[in-house]
């Protein structure tokens, strides 16, 4: 009997705000596997549909499902849970026994209360247990903090190639394919790997229209190369404090001929991010100059609350936006989805179809960066059900918001979440009765991904410059572990 080649998969998938103060815990996973549960994940449009299809195709492969668990991004993970979770990782690997690969899914901006660099932390412990030759793969986010240990430790690497990211299941396929190609040929590939001391910016950073659409096809046509395995550039998202915080590339390649022309492209590649640095950062306007221009604008508009964006580690209960659309008495449609476990269990108590005196707002630390407001609202549905996002961002994804109660004031519809939850798919709304092709103003907590989500109704779309957790004012921020200097928190810190 053929022997079978064993390769075993798993990871933690979180993504960490250091500045939301509101810690994550265990039970903020709430995609929580372990063995034979993950083979729920094949046929779906995430990592490890990805990485189940591309290993399916290969006979010989036994695949060993281990331990993993996915979260939306929030404050750094508690290091207990942190420290409970690794283990139970590591062990389900010592459980696989002898295993001929490992490939691991996770984002790289993973950060506890005690470990600035958790998927370095991983994949030293896997290490520990496999040893320093066993090819060990993973998939990250294009938002990855790309360290040096996780250099060092692993054997390839693929990030998302897209932002709004929507090759989730393609970053997966890509990684399995690196894996395979390694454990068939024997290859050790080398590592070429530079950084800048940049912190880049989330609103005009998208690989569509951007300037970083053009270094992303650059980027593109050096990992087609010949005899490039892996790799990818990692944009670290700019809401992380950490030592190593950066732009970087990483390229694992096997081919020594051209070992000197892949380094020299892969520097160049950030060599154009430094030099188009002060382009990432265009004007925002702020909220009430935004309602203005939407007046005009083509609808639905999806107005985006910049400072506030759950899946940038936002708390999600922002009420900037409400009180100027309040104020603004427009003559439009408009919808707001704002996280409050109180003022939904209180909607839940009066019931669809009655009315009352919210206090909607502060579902984090209430006043930091938003005031509750009074007002006087019909309850017009309830839902208690998780939603599936229609995609193509995360398509597939089932979002847990707890009880949802919508609210409507005059032409305001509000969108009460029990949980904070990511808010930028359509079916956030649709599942709640409204149409989004009938509102006029969509507020949105995401910065690319609805762009994707709302392409087929979408008349146009604003940042605005708000206040929270995910603002683009770096400098308001307390940075403290990051090293300096760094642009745009110091702006004289030169040339590379």
């Amino acid at each position: 009997m053929e022997k079978k080649i064993k390769v075993f998969i798993g990871g933690i998938l979180m993504e960490v705000n250091s500045f939301n103060p509101v810690l994550a815990t265990k039970e903020t996973f709430r995609t929580w596997l372990e063995g034979s549960e993950l083979e729920s994940m094949r046929g779906t449009s995430l990592e490890l549909g990805g990485v189940y299809a591309r290993l399916d195709q290969e006979a010989d492969v036994e695949i060993v499902p281990g331990f993993f668990a996915q979260a939306c991004t929030s404050g750094p993970l508690d290091d207990r849970d942190f420290q409970e979770m690794a283990a139970q990782l590591f062990e389900s690997l010592r459980a696989a026994g002898a295993v001929d690969g490992v490939l691991l899914v996770m984002h790289g901006a993973l950060q506890s209360t005690a470990v600035d660099d958790c998927e370095g932390f991983l994949l030293e412990g896997v290490r520990e247990i496999v040893g320093e030759d066993l090819p060990v793969c993973t998939s990250l986010d294009f938002h990855a903090m790309f360290t040096e240990k996780m250099v060092r430790l692993l054997t390839s690497a693929s990030g998302y190639q897209t932002y709004p990211h929507v090759d989730h299941y393609e970053t997966g396929y890509r990684t399995a394919e690196q894996l395979m190609h390694i454990l068939r040929t024997g290859v050790r590939p080398y590592k070429i790997y530079h950084e800048i001391p940049m912190i880049m910016s989330c609103e005009n950073s998208n690989t569509i229209d951007s300037p970083m659409a053009p270094i992303m096809h650059r980027t593109q046509v050096l990992l087609a190369q010949p005899g490039v395995v892996g790799g990818s550039v990692f944009l670290t998202q700019p809401w992380l404090d950490v030592p190593e915080l950066n732009c970087s590339i990483c390229i694992f390649a096997e081919d020594e001929e051209q070992r000197d022309s892949f380094d020299q492209e892969a520097a160049g590649i950030l060599n154009e991010i430094w030099e188009k640095r002060e382009q990432f950062y265009p004007p925002m306007p702020q909220i009430q100059e935004a309602l203005e221009r939407c007046r005009t604008m083509p609808k639905p508009i999806c107005l985006v609350d910049y400072g506030d964006v759950p899946n940038a580690g936002g708390s999600g209960d922002g009420t900037a936006v409400l009180q100027a659309l309040l104020e603004a008495n427009l003559d439009i449609s408009s919808a707001v989805v704002i996280a409050d476990r109180e003022s939904t269990e209180q909607a839940v108590h009066i019931g669809a179809g009655g009315h009352g005196t919210f206090s909607i707002g502060g579902f984090g630390k209430c006043g930091e960066f938003n005031q509750r407001i009074s007002v006087d609202a019909e309850v017009l549905r309830l839902n208690p059900e998780p939603f599936v996002h229609l995609g193509p961002a995360m398509k597939g994804f089932i979002s847990r918001p707890g009880m949802r109660a919508l609210l409507r004031v005059g032409n305001i519809y509000i969108i009460l979440c029990e949980n904070v939850c990511i808010s930028h798919d359509q079916a956030m709304l649709r599942t709640m009765g409204l149409d989004p092709a009938e509102l006029g103003i969509i507020s949105m907590r995401a910065t690319h991904s609805f762009m994707s989500c709302y392409a087929d109704v979408m008349g146009s779309w604003l940042y605005v410059d708000t206040p929270g957790y995910s603002t683009r004012n770096l400098k308001t921020l307390p940075f403290r572990k990051c090293r300096r200097p760094i642009y745009p928190l110091d702006e004289s810190c030169g040339d590379q």
